[in-house]
């Protein structure tokens, strides 16, 4: 008994930084898991720190949307496009939104659908570019 306190009080005290800065590190951890294509941990992450404090997720995605997928992240293999990060990082703002005191705020609200738009066109139009061109080089051959 005794023994085991002191083994979880050492390893408590090991990771104090988690602690302290929780929030901040593993938002530094979820920018890293994003930038090695590790998009299911990245989330996995984020939605670690949206239990405690949807807001800084909110505000981590609405940037990454407003600024978009830097072109040095890794984009895992089974993505077929930056755009399908993008999509995911949406889908995910959309639902940790509705946990903010800014919920319901019709700009951000129109801004969001707006985004959502824009990456489900470039989602559609980065599957139609290689059936479109297929069919017009098969057409000429």
């Amino acid at each position: 008994g005794a023994k085991a306190m002191d083994e979880d009080e050492e390893a408590r005290l090991s990771f104090r930084f988690v602690e302290e800065g929780e929030a901040e590190t593993l938002l530094r951890v979820a920018c890293n898991h994003f930038a090695l294509g590790q998009v299911e941990l990245a989330r996995a992450t984020l939605a670690q720190v949206a239990a405690k404090d949807s807001a800084r997720v909110v505000a981590l995605l609405a940037a990454l949307l407003r600024n978009g997928i830097p072109e040095s992240w890794c984009i895992p293999e089974h993505f077929p496009s930056r755009a399908h990060v993008a999509w995911l990082c949406q889908l995910d703002l959309t639902e940790y939104h509705k946990n903010t005191p800014q919920a319901g705020d019709e700009g951000f609200d129109s801004w969001l659908r707006g985004v959502r738009a824009a990456i489900e066109f470039e989602i559609m139009v980065g599957l139609a570019v290689p059936f479109v061109t297929s069919a017009v080089c098969g057409a000429e051959s």
